[in-house]
C-alpha cells in the first residue's frame, strides 16, 4: 500500500503544484511554496501555514487540507484525521478535485495506520463515488484496490477479493497511466497468494506481471529506469516462488535475470533478494547485507526489520547464541518502539486536545461577540422603533392639533353666525310677535317657544345646573304636555339637549374669553354639575375634548 500511495500522492502533489493559486510568484507564503518544503521542513511548512491563515493568504479548508498532507507524510495519523476531516467538512474543497482526493488518500492511510478500517471503508466509498463522477479511472482504481486490502485486514477475503478484481479490470482496460498502477496491484496480490502459501496462484500472477511489464517497455511515456526497477522486483519474486515450488533450475535463471538489472546493484535493489537468499541459504550474502547498511542513528522500524533478518540468518546457519543476541537486541528495541510509538500518540492526542481548547475558546469568543452584535443589532432597531413611534405620536399628535384648530375655527364660525341670526330675529321679531298679539288673544307654540327662549337666555337660567322642567312651565301659560310639543316642533331636541347645547356655547365663548380658567372651572361656570359629564357632552358636540379645544385656540392665537 505505501509504494502505490506514494505513487497516487506523488501525482496528486504535482498536479496540485501547478494549478494551487498563489498571492505572488515570489511569495513564500503560498501553498506551492508549502509544498516544496514540507517534506524537508515540516517545522518551517508549519509556521507558513499559521501564518497564511493568520493572514487569510488562502482558504481555511486549503490550509487544512494542507496541514493534514504534511503529517501524513510524517506518519502523524491522528493530526492527519483531525485537520483533513475538517477540510472534508467543507462542500468548496470538491471544487478544488485535486486537493479533495489528496485529503481523502491522507485520511484513508491514517485510518489504516490505526486499524480503525471501517472510517476507511466509509471514506473509501465516498472518494469511489467522487472518482467516478469525475471520470478518474486511476483514482478510482487506486481506491478500489485500497479498499480490497481494507477488507483483507479486516479478513473479510470474498469482499476484498471483488474489489481486486474490480481495480484490476480497470487497470487493463485502461491506456498506459494505468499499468504502472496495475504492476503494483499484480505485486500486492502475490504477496498475499505468497504470504497465504498458494504458490501456483501466486505464480501465475508474477506471469500476469512479466507480460505487463514486457507491454510497458514499448510505450516511450514510462521511464526506461522504471521498467529496469519493475524487472528487478519481479525477477526476485518469481525466484522464490520457484524455489518454494522446488523448481530450483527455474529460481536461478530467474535470480540470474535478476543480477542483470541496474536495480539489482542499488541497496533498495539487493534487499528486494534477501528472502531468495534465505530460501536458497545464502545466509552469510544475507548477514553481509544488513552488516554493510549505515548505522541507524535512530530507533526505526527498518532497523527492526533488519535485526529480524540477521536472526533467522544466523539461525538458518545454526549459530543459534547469535541468534538469540539479536532475537534480544530485537525484542530491546521493539519495546523501544512501541514506547516511542506510544509517546509520539500521546504527543498527538495532547497536540489535538491544544488544538480543540482553542477551537472552543475561539468559537467561545465568536459566540460572544455574535451575541454583542445581536444585542446592538436589537438595541439599534429598538432605539429607531422608538424613534419610529415618537414620529408617529409627533406626527398624530400635530395632525390631531391641526384637525382641532380647523375644527374650533369652523365652531367659531358656526357661533359668530348663530350669533347674528339670533340678533337679526330679535329685532324682526317684536314687529311680527306685535301684530300676531293684535290679531288673537292666544299665543301660538312659536311664540311661546320664543319666550321660553328669550326667558332661559336673558335670564340665564341654563347656567343653573338644578334647571328642570318645572321651573320653566312655572314662567309660561302651558301645561307639561303642550311643553313637550313645543320643544319637539321648534327644537326637534329634549330640554335637557337643549339646555347642555347653550351650556356647551357658553362654555365655548368661557373658553375664549378666560383662557387662563380651568376646565373644572369653566365647566362650573356653564351650568354643568360635574366634570365628567361637561367633558362627555363637549365631546360629543364638537369633536373635541375642553382641553383640545383651548390647546386650539392658544395655538390659533399664537400663530396670528
Amino acid at each position: 500500500m505505501r509504494h502505490v500511495i506514494l505513487i497516487l500522492f506523488w501525482g496528486l502533489t504535482t498536479t496540485i503544484q501547478a494549478t494551487t493559486p498563489s498571492v505572488s510568484t515570489d511569495s513564500i507564503h503560498t501553498l506551492k511554496h508549502v509544498l516544496k518544503i514540507h517534506l524537508s521542513y515540516p517545522d518551517s511548512a508549519l509556521r507558513l501555514l499559521d501564518t497564511m491563515e493568520e493572514t487569510n493568504t488562502a482558504p481555511l479548508f486549503l490550509l487544512q487540507a494542507q496541514r493534514a498532507m504534511l503529517y501524513g507524510s510524517h506518519n502523524k495519523h491522528h493530526l492527519v484525521i483531525n485537520y483533513g476531516q475538517k477540510a472534508l467538512q467543507h462542500d468548496s474543497l470538491q471544487a478544488c478535485p485535486k486537493y479533495y482526493l489528496q485529503t481523502l488518500t491522507c485520511c484513508v492511510e491514517a485510518y489504516r495506520k490505526l486499524n480503525e478500517h471501517h472510517q476507511a471503508i466509509h471514506l473509501l466509498e465516498k472518494g469511489l463515488a467522487f472518482a467516478r463522477a469525475q471520470k478518474n479511472p486511476t483514482v478510482e482504481a487506486n481506491f478500489l484496490f485500497t479498499a480490497g486490502q481494507t477488507y483483507y485486514q479486516l479478513n473479510k477475503k470474498k469482499e476484498a477479493n471483488q474489489y481486486f478484481q474490480k481495480a484490476i479490470r480497470l487497470g487493463e482496460e485502461g491506456s498506459y497511466k494505468l499499468k504502472p498502477y496495475l504492476s503494483y496491484f499484480y505485486g500486492e496480490i502475490f504477496s498475499i497468494l505468497f504470504d497465504e502459501g498458494k504458490y501456483q496462484e501466486a505464480l501465475e500472477y508474477c506471469d500476469k506481471r512479466e507480460k505487463l511489464i514486457q507491454q510497458m517497455s514499448s510505450f516511450k511515456q514510462i521511464p526506461i529506469g522504471y521498467i529496469d526497477q519493475q524487472y528487478a522486483y519481479l525477477y526476485s519474486k518469481k525466484a522464490c516462488v520457484l524455489s518454494r515450488l522446488n523448481r530450483k533450475a527455474e529460481a536461478a535463471t530467474y535470480y540470474h535475470k535478476f543480477k542483470q538489472t541496474r536495480f539489482s546493484h542499488t541497496p533498495q535493489g539487493q534487499e528486494s533478494i534477501l528472502v531468495y537468499w534465505m530460501e536458497i541459504g545464502q545466509y552469510d550474502s544475507v548477514i553481509q547485507f544488513c552488516q554493510q547498511q549505515k548505522p541507524h542513528d535512530t530507533i526505526t522500524s527498518d532497523y527492526a526489520q533488519q535485526l529480524t533478518i540477521q536472526a533467522k540468518a544466523h539461525e538458518g546457519k545454526k549459530e543459534y547464541k547469535r541468534a538469540l543476541e539479536y532475537q534480544k537486541r530485537l525484542t530491546a528495541i521493539n519495546d523501544s518502539l512501541n514506547k516511542k510509538n506510544i509517546e509520539e500518540e500521546m504527543a498527538e492526542l495532547a497536540t489535538i486536545y491544544q488544538l480543540k481548547e482553542k477551537e472552543n475558546e475561539i468559537q467561545q469568543q465568536h459566540e460572544q461577540i455574535q451575541k454583542t452584535i445581536i444585542i446592538r443589532n436589537l438595541l439599534a432597531g429598538a432605539f429607531g422603533l422608538v424613534c419610529l413611534l415618537l414620529w408617529m405620536a409627533w406626527h398624530h399628535l400635530r395632525t390631531i392639533q391641526k384637525k382641532n384648530r380647523l375644527m374650533a375655527n369652523s365652531i367659531n364660525t358656526v357661533l359668530d353666525c348663530e350669533q347674528k341670526i339670533e340678533t337679526l330675529e330679535k329685532e324682526t321679531s317684536f314687529t311680527q310677535e306685535k301684530e300676531e298679539a293684535e290679531e288673537t288673544s292666544v299665543e301660538t307654540d312659536s311664540h311661546l317657544f320664543k319666550r321660553m327662549e328669550q326667558i332661559i337666555k336673558e335670564e340665564k337660567l341654563f347656567l343653573n345646573p338644578d334647571l328642570n322642567r318645572q321651573d320653566i312651565l312655572n314662567r309660561l301659560p302651558i301645561d307639561k304636555n303642550r311643553f313637550a310639543k313645543i320643544m319637539q316642533e321648534n327644537s326637534q331636541t329634549t330640554l335637557p339637549q337643549y339646555l347642555s347645547n347653550l351650556r356647551i356655547k357658553y362654555a365655548i365663548n368661557q373658553l375664549k374669553e378666560h383662557p387662563n380658567y380651568t376646565i373644572q372651572a369653566i365647566a362650573n361656570e356653564s351650568g354643568f354639575s360635574n366634570l365628567r359629564s361637561f367633558q362627555r357632552i363637549f365631546k360629543a358636540k364638537t369633536g373635541m375634548t375642553p382641553s383640545e379645544y383651548k390647546t386650539a385656540i392658544e395655538q390659533t392665537i399664537s400663530e396670528k
